[in-house]
């Protein structure tokens, strides 16, 4: 079975759409070159499938709401279902995944290994995205390793020793957090809703983007208030509301200026700046340089850089 290259298709609420594997062996393995240009970040989505990776060279910085993890070469991270996440390098990453169905390890949702093994971990909120990086996760990366080989080797057989790979990779997982599971199951109630609400106002944002957007209208697509809005951007991605929006409006007019021939004034006009001098002075503050500088660039524009605005 040959990899898969990595590539996104979300809809309007972040999910992500494009199929894992097939319908009879819903598992499919990826490798990605990633560079620090803009266009090669993993843009933030989310997914029904488990998702286990590995970075093969270099280093990536994996985001979730409320936590971002450096991953360097050898490390890894697994991440359950439905969980809002990001990816970007600042220099150069190779990084290799798999992404499957539960169906693959469960069998089924009236089965025991989905009663006992899966379906605690997937309801447990301190293992939403776990950094594999520790002397004690070192059986779990050989699992994840053979599995992925197995994956990209393909041959008779090789459903079967993926899903066996991956199996006792989730069991020695599941016996490395018997205390955070523990500790799930005295306190049965799952914390925090900063994912929903995050998937909301992104959500909106990422459709409004060209209007104008204030913070109250962020903040009632979740139904909370403006200090909680903010207060849950900063605990999720670290900036604020409009800092996202600003820097939302900026990489996407980056992406106009590389495929389109509009002009520098129907791109601001198009991405919500009021002028095209606003516009210059923003995209220069996040890129370095102006739009037509950046657009002369072609493929040596240089990349986001993330700077927050105040």
């Amino acid at each position: 079975m040959s990899l898969q290259k990595c590539g996104l298709n979300l809809n309007r609420d972040r999910r992500e759409l494009r199929p894992h594997g097939t319908p009879e062996f819903p598992c499919a393995g990826y490798l990605a070159y990633l560079t620090a240009r803009a266009e090669d970040d993993i843009e933030w989505h989310w997914h029904e499938e488990l998702e286990v990776l590995y970075v093969e060279r270099g280093s990536i910085q994996l985001t979730t709401p409320g936590s971002a993890m450096l991953l360097e070469c050898g490390d890894g991270a697994i991440i359950t279902s439905n969980v809002l996440h990001s990816a970007h390098t600042d220099s150069y990453c190779e990084l290799h995944s798999i992404v499957f169905r539960k169906e693959i390890l469960t069998g089924g949702d009236d089965t025991i290994f989905a009663r006992r093994y899966i379906q605690p971990v997937l309801d447990c909120p301190a293992l939403r995205c776990v950094r594999l990086v520790t002397e004690a996760d070192l059986d779990i990366l050989s699992h994840l390793y053979a599995a992925f080989q197995s994956l990209r080797n393909g041959g008779v057989g090789f459903e079967l020793m993926t899903r066996c790979y991956l199996s006792r990779m989730w069991l020695q997982f599941y016996l490395s957090h018997t205390e955070e599971l523990e500790q799930q199951r005295q306190h049965s109630s799952i914390a925090g809703s900063d994912g929903e609400r995050m998937r909301v106002m992104l959500d909106f944002i990422h459709q409004n983007y060209a209007q104008r957007i204030d913070l109250t209208q962020v903040a009632q697509e979740a139904n909370i208030g403006p200090r909680e809005c903010l207060r849950c951007f900063q605990r999720t991605i670290g900036i604020s509301p409009v800092q996202y929006l600003l820097k939302y409006r900026v990489s996407e007019a980056a992406h106009l200026l590389r495929t389109t021939q509009q002009s520098v004034a129907e791109i601001a006009m198009a991405c919500g700046f009021d002028s095209p001098s606003n516009f210059t002075q923003t995209f220069k503050r996040f890129y370095a340089v102006t739009p037509k500088v950046y657009r002369q660039s072609g493929q040596n524009a240089p990349s986001l850089s993330g700077v927050p605005l105040e």
